[in-house]
C-alpha cells in the first residue's frame, strides 16, 4: 500500500504561481509594458489630436491634386511634405528624444560613434532615429 502512495504523489504535478513559469511571465510582463504604453500615450498625446488629423487629410489631399506639369511643383511637393511631417511628428509624443541621439561618426574604432568630439561620453545611445 506504501508503494502505491508514494506512485501516486510522484504523478501529481505541482501548481505553481503564474509568474514562476516561464511563458506566463513573458506574458505577463508584455502585458505590463503594452499597459504603461497605452498610458503613456495617453497621457502625452496632444489635446488637439482631431485638429491635427484632419489637418494631415486636408495635406495630403493637396499634395495628390499637385500639378506635376507645374513650374514651381517640385518645390510646392517638398513644403507640403514638410508640412506633413511636422504634423504627423505633432501626433507621436516622444518623451525620451533628448536622451537617443543617433551614433556619430568613426574612421577605426566603432566605439568613437558614441563619444562626442571632446571624448565626453554621449548621454544615452539606445537607437539611431
Amino acid at each position: 500500500m506504501a508503494q502505491a502512495d508514494s506512485d501516486a504523489d510522484s504523478n501529481t504535478t505541482k501548481v505553481r504561481a503564474w509568474y514562476q513559469h516561464e511563458d506566463y511571465l513573458s506574458i505577463g510582463i508584455a502585458f505590463f509594458f503594452l499597459i504603461t504604453g497605452a498610458i503613456g500615450w495617453l497621457i502625452l498625446s496632444p489635446d488637439n489630436f482631431a485638429e491635427i488629423q484632419a489637418d494631415i487629410k486636408v495635406n495630403k489631399q493637396l499634395l495628390a491634386k499637385l500639378d506635376p506639369s507645374a513650374d514651381d511643383f517640385e518645390a510646392q511637393e517638398k513644403k507640403l511634405n514638410e508640412d506633413l511631417a511636422k504634423l504627423e511628428g505633432k501626433l507621436s509624443p516622444k518623451p525620451l528624444k533628448d536622451w537617443i541621439v543617433k551614433p556619430e561618426k568613426w574612421d577605426s574604432n566603432p566605439l568613437d560613434a558614441f563619444y562626442s568630439g571632446k571624448g565626453a561620453s554621449r548621454s544615452l545611445i539606445l537607437v539611431g532615429m
